[in-house]
């Protein structure tokens, strides 16, 4: 097999070089460097020469078509390898033994917990992985000498891939930033590209995109400016629960992702953030023990509208059902409309005090919640990404609106056009 590599991903294939075997092999930088193809040629090289169990990963991967199956395919034909692999829907299996195998991380949690034998995990688009995510699979890659390869393309500094494994790499790391100019195979068509870009982009944007540098800011970012005041403001900070406070929870129902739970307090005219929940692949009896367990007194709990539905399979609503598990004072909001829930945030969180600590995660989220970008027209749309910021951020609209409906103290208004135009849609 006549091999052509560039030199940063020689350790993928070279069995003499001392980081063949290290634990964490992370390849990171711009566009164009080649770093997908490199581990997919990589990855099916150790399949031909030994057996090996080979999980695919990402966070958020619903079907065959999110995953790296197709670049897999598409490089055993590039190494003449059609008849050792077979290419199956499910998978990609090897004639000794190996097997390559597809799971996202977040919606597939107690499959990925129950997933054994994985001697290496190829981890794409890793800036998008949750510190949870990297908690449950860490542990499962266990079998002697197992691997773990991370390729991604850098956000933000303070993103879990960057901080774990590029600020502060673990032992046992081979860690490689590599960009277009270290490709020897960099098409004319990205070089053209990339040459546009430079000049037509911002410093900061192009640098991201194709020299891998981390972004100051999160482009295109929904709440990032609020976020950062409240930073700059020492707003968010340690923020103990107050008792003889009732607590405002206000959830983002997850059917086959995450669900997420923030829990607020409001002091005197000063909402509070004291603490946040997330999980996924559980039951609602686990959420509703949850809330049940904390040493608070609740004053409602927000749910979304398609809360009050009723569900063809139970014949109830979820809204029913936390009630019938002893769920008490449930409030359903009706339908909202996205970007006026947006604007409640924005008005919302100048005022917030937020913990540091048991917020972390959420928070997180909201900084890196974010408007799709529109290829054609150049420019943000305004309808943001669903990724896994969704569904702490949709939780915090649900927050906003609760306290703007209830008219309480806190300074958040609706807009009157949305009262005219949307009167059903809020609260009475």
């Amino acid at each position: 097999m006549d091999l052509k590599v560039a030199p940063a991903f020689v350790p993928l294939f070279d069995a003499n070089n001392p980081h063949y075997k290290a634990r964490y092999q992370v390849y990171y930088g711009g566009r164009g460097a080649g770093k997908s193809i490199a581990v997919a040629q990589g990855l099916l090289w150790r399949g031909f020469i030994g057996k090996e169990r080979i999980l695919c990963t990402r966070e958020f991967q619903s079907s065959l078509s999110d995953s790296v199956h197709k670049v897999l395919a598409d490089q055993i034909e590039v190494l003449g390898l059609q008849n050792f692999y077979e290419v199956q829907n499910a998978g990609i299996y090897g004639k000794n033994g190996t097997e390559f195998l597809y799971k996202g991380l977040r919606n597939n949690v107690q499959s990925i917990k129950s997933t054994a034998g994985i001697t290496i995990c190829w981890i794409e688009e890793g800036q998008t992985v949750s510190e949870d995510s990297y908690r449950v699979l860490i542990p499962t890659i266990r079998e002697p000498q197992s691997q773990i390869i991370i390729t991604f393309n850098p956000e933000l500094e303070d993103d879990p891939t960057y901080s774990r494994f590029v600020t502060n790499p673990p032992p046992d790391a081979y860690v490689k930033l590599v960009n277009y100019d270290e490709n020897p195979f960099f098409p004319d068509v990205l070089f053209r590209e990339m040459q546009y870009d430079k000049n037509a982009k911002s410093e900061d944007v192009y640098s991201n995109i194709w020299l891998g540098t981390c972004l100051r800011a999160n482009q295109g970012s929904v709440y990032g400016e609020q976020i950062a005041k409240a930073i700059a403001d020492g707003r968010i900070s340690p923020v103990p629960y107050t008792p003889g406070v009732d607590v405002i929870t206000a959830w983002d129902l997850g059917y086959s992702d995450s669900t997420a739970i923030w829990f607020a307090q409001i002091i005197g005219r000063e909402p509070r953030l004291i603490d946040y929940y997330e999980n996924n692949g559980v039951s609602l009896e686990h959420y509703a023990r949850v809330i049940k367990d904390k040493d608070y007194s609740y004053q409602a709990h927000v749910l979304p509208h398609d809360a009050g539905h009723s569900s063809l399979r139970t014949g109830t609503t979820i809204a029913e059902q936390l009630a019938n598990m002893g769920i008490k004072n449930i409030e359903v909001l009706p339908v909202d409309a996205v970007d006026t829930g947006i604007e409640l945030v924005r008005q919302l969180l100048p005022q917030l005090w937020v913990d540091e600590t048991k917020c972390k995660q959420g928070i997180q989220a909201l900084k890196k919640y974010r408007y799709k970008y529109d290829d054609l027209r150049k420019c943000y749309s305004q309808k943001p990404v669903h990724d896994w910021t969704s569904h702490p951020s949709d939780a915090m609209r649900y927050l906003a609106t609760y306290l703007a409906a209830e008219k309480n103290d806190v300074a958040i208004t609706i807009p009157e056009s949305y009262y005219s135009g949307n009167s059903q849609s809020w609260m009475s």
